[in-house]
């Protein structure tokens, strides 16, 4: 059962660094510029 808990936060760690990069990728080209860095409350992809 502890290895099905440590794979579950092995794959949030891996979402929450992919989400990271992403959305630092995005400010770096600029595309989130007009709502503060977050696409998702804007809708811009």
């Amino acid at each position: 059962m502890k290895y099905v808990i440590y794979a579950l936060v092995a794959a949030l760690a891996v979402w929450a660094v992919w989400y990271v990069v992403r959305t630092i990728r995005r400010q770096l080209r600029g595309q989130c510029s007009g709502c503060s860095g977050d696409c998702s409350r804007c809708g811009k992809k």
